[in-house]
């Protein structure tokens, strides 16, 4: 496994085998050095670009997570200037034919992330995904320092609320956007949790992770680290962060995200948006861009818009 900790991500940029972009992960270490604040996988082409996306993710899980529990935001805490380990795992994530098969309840967290003092060996893991030891993104009770105070906390968007915005996210990343302009049909698999940590010594735990890809070619579509982030801090948003019992991993239904043509004129006009892009193209999406908004995630909503707008390059 290849790893490096960083301040300056410049240093390091190992080489890959081509320009496509490879799955990379980053962690945040806790203050102690012996664990994790935070570890996020995804798409990059590079240690500088995963290190970049690693703390854009912990910047805005932290305000999904204050937002859930109508918390304050710690001014003191952020993630622009933490180290952060970038690293390439050893295995391939788990085949899309078995992420299509898995329903229920699976505890699963990302590689190097220690909770109640083991380190949790992964069997598998998702292409993009987001571990959050939740204790360091909000403040705590004094009275319970590692018990959420439920008090405050807003209702959990429903999988219903939520799989409209999902959608919209994706029809805004380039690559999604070049395979529905190419005809392909496209699934998306998500899952959340909050795992609450108790008895009091062990982490609070917030996890989620989604995949995209072919249903055709059984391959993965590799989402970019802006519609990757705001995927995750959408499937956060469905748990009830105020739990005192022990929480699942739950993972929605699939569903499939395609083009749909009224006639060939709509189609051949529908393909050029995707691919060319436009000002003013998302209009229509801004329900999503203002959900964001409220979760104070404005500059990925306005990162989202602008990509949506910008040309996506030439369909497969």
């Amino acid at each position: 496994m290849t790893m490096a900790t960083l301040r300056n991500a410049d240093v390091y940029t190992p080489k890959l085998k081509s320009n496509e972009p490879s799955i990379w992960y980053g962690t945040i270490i806790s203050s102690d050095g012996k664990s994790a604040d935070l570890v996020y996988h995804g798409f990059a082409n590079s240690a500088a670009e995963i290190i970049t996306a690693t703390r854009s993710a912990a910047t805005c899980a932290r305000s999904t997570i204050a937002f859930s529990r109508g918390s304050v935001l710690d001014a003191q805490i952020a993630f622009e200037s933490a180290d952060v380990t970038a690293g390439r795992p050893n295995k391939k994530p788990l085949d899309p034919r078995k992420i299509l098969d898995i329903g229920g309840t699976r505890y699963s967290f990302s590689p190097d992330f220690n909770w109640n003092g083991e380190n949790h060996l992964r069997l598998d893991f998702w292409s993009h995904e987001l571990v959050v030891s939740a204790h360091a993104f909000y403040p705590a009770p004094p009275q319970h320092p590692r018990k959420p105070n439920g008090k405050n906390s807003r209702r959990a968007s429903t999988e219903r609320t939520i799989v409209p915005l999902m959608e919209s996210v994706l029809r805004t990343d380039p690559a999604v956007r070049l395979a529905l302009a190419a005809d392909r049909v496209l699934l998306v698999k998500w899952g959340a949790g909050f795992f609450p940590g108790l008895p009091f010594d062990r982490s609070d735990v917030c996890a989620a992770r989604f995949a995209v890809w072919d249903a055709s070619e059984n391959t993965f579509i590799k989402v970019g680290n802006p519609a990757a982030i705001a995927m995750l801090a959408l499937a956060l948003r469905t748990r009830n962060l105020s739990v005192r019992t022990q929480g699942t991993l739950n993972f929605a239904r699939e569903f499939p995200l395609r083009l749909n043509f009224q006639s060939a004129t709509l189609a051949a006009a529908l393909k050029s948006v995707m691919v060319n892009g436009g000002q003013g193209v998302w209009r229509k999406h801004r329900r999503v861009l203002n959900y964001l908004k409220r979760l104070g995630l404005t500059d990925l909503a306005n990162e989202l818009k602008a990509q949506a707008d910008a040309p996506a390059g030439r369909p497969g």
